[in-house]
């Protein structure tokens, strides 16, 4: 088992844990964000007219927002939203998906059941599942299963990680892990575990910076110059854990982005880390 961060295990309050874990103190306006991102999705999938709303399970938020490139037979990118596993869902994050189908690259937007209404045991084997769907679904949905790259930021980075581990992980093609939390310990002490209800044995059993992936492969760990430390030393932490397993490039410190703004990059092939990730596809 990968050694914990020393950053990551030392003793912090209540208060400072708080503090490490609230990027939207970096920003003016969260709320402001989120629904810049919610006009866009809109845009988004009308001007893929239409996206099509897929289900990998029985609860209507376990589905898929696929937004189709041309020609049929190119890869997939499939990107798992954030929010503490809490909130948000696929109606803020399609905006991620127009220059990448321009370009190409078909694009999954999946959704999961947020907490409390699922444990995240419970949301970690959605993501699972609903990554599984898609690779059984290639051939009908049109794109290349050879080429799969899975993105998730934030909290989606924690489950895109989960989903690369033993008894779950599809064969794929790369992981994009943008800003996330990997060591779970931290969150057991802070306003987020209100929410989750996370014991110490639960946070070790949903840490992937403590566990290794099924089977080596690539892996880039991208993370805002302008985040907080907390989740700098996150990707850091997973980075090392992975070393020899995908991740020998460690960190990609994404240079004038926050924890929200560096979506931006990754929405945009042209931009430095859009461009990592095109390289994986």
């Amino acid at each position: 088992m990968p050694e914990r961060s020393h950053f990551l295990s030392a003793p912090r309050s209540r208060e400072a844990l708080d503090r490490d874990y609230s990027p939207s103190r970096f920003v003016p306006s969260l709320p402001a964000v989120i629904a810049d991102w919610a006009t866009r999705t809109t845009a988004a999938r009308e001007a893929a007219g239409p996206v099509e709303l897929l289900a990998y399970g029985a609860h209507p938020r376990e589905t898929i927002d696929f937004y189709r490139a041309a020609p049929p037979g190119g890869p997939l990118l499939v990107f798992i939203h954030g929010g503490f596993w809490k909130a948000l869902s696929r109606d803020e994050s399609g905006f991620v998906a127009p220059r990448w189908t321009a370009a190409g690259v078909n694009v999954a937007v999946l959704d999961y059941v947020l907490a409390p209404e699922a444990t995240l045991d419970a949301i970690t084997a959605q993501a699972a599942a609903g990554l599984r769907w898609l690779m059984d679904h290639a051939a009908l949905l049109g794109f290349d299963a050879a080429r799969v790259v899975v993105a998730g930021h934030s909290a989606g980075a924690h489950l895109a990680a989960m989903a690369a581990l033993p008894g779950t992980a599809p064969p794929l093609a790369g992981l994009a892990l943008v800003s996330g939390v990997f060591d779970l310990a931290p969150i057991t002490g802070c306003y987020v575990n209100e929410v989750l209800g996370l014991d110490a044995e639960a946070a070790r059993r949903l840490s992937p910076a403590l566990l290794l992936p099924a089977r080596p492969l690539p892996v880039l760990v991208a993370v805002g110059e302008e985040e907080p430390v907390a989740f700098q030393e996150q990707s850091r932490a997973l980075a090392w854990a992975w070393r020899g397993h995908g991740c020998e490039r460690g960190v990609m410190l994404v240079p004038c982005h926050n924890h929200f703004s560096i979506l931006d990059d990754l929405a945009d092939p042209a931009a430095p880390l859009g461009r990592a990730v095109e390289r994986m596809l």
